[in-house]
């Protein structure tokens, strides 16, 4: 036909944080690896679970911060974000943030220690969130692995300040194949700290 349709949703907004100063929530997230990425959206809800669409949509953005002030003191604000490409194809949504505006100021404190969570949903399908916190700033690396110990996909690879992180793995490898179900394995090294995990992902 001479053409083809791009239907390949770009990858989640990954790196995604958070922080609440009086009535304004400052969000934060890392840059698109898409080559045709066209904008960010942000959505933001009320209630836990809440469904992101264009009625709850708040921002479409292309920088990487974005600071939503004027919110009520002490009411809970549940946040989203996804990626578009220009063919309006839409990623995965990140996982759901919940913060609450008060007159203290929520940054969130350093992490004294190395830590890997759990992936959390585990299993999962397709996608899933991997939790980690550097107690010190440095080069990191944050790798998927088979059953077999083939590396399938670098998440992080480079420097990242010392504070709770946060990647969605959208079940891709790194030419953004989907992966067959099966066992896998998620490894964090920075300095000295080394952590794997186990997960399952089940279509």
């Amino acid at each position: 036909s001479g053409y083809s349709i791009d239907n390949l949703a770009p990858f989640a907004p990954s790196n995604v944080s958070a922080n609440v100063v009086s009535r304004t929530v400052n969000l934060k997230w890392d840059e698109a690896v898409d080559a045709d990425f066209q904008y960010f959206a942000i959505y933001r809800g009320e209630t836990q679970g809440f469904t992101p669409d264009e009625n709850n949509r708040i921002a479409r953005l292309t920088n990487t911060e974005y600071a939503d002030g004027g919110l009520d003191l002490g009411k809970t604000y549940y946040y989203r974000l996804s990626a578009f490409d220009f063919a309006g194809n839409q990623s995965a949504f990140t996982p759901e943030l919940a913060l609450t505006p008060t007159n203290v100021d929520q940054s969130v404190a350093m992490p004294t220690v190395y830590a890997l969570e759990q992936n959390y949903p585990n299993p999962f399908n397709p996608e899933t969130a991997i939790k980690y916190q550097l107690a010190k700033s440095g080069h990191v690396r944050l790798s998927i692995y088979t059953s077999l110990g083939q590396e399938v996909r670098r998440l992080v690879d480079g420097n990242q300040p010392a504070a709770y992180h946060l990647f969605v793995w959208d079940g891709r490898d790194d030419a953004g194949n989907s992966l067959p179900s099966g066992v896998y394995f998620y490894r964090l090294e920075s300095g000295s700290f080394t952590a794997m995990k186990k997960m399952i992902m089940m279509k």
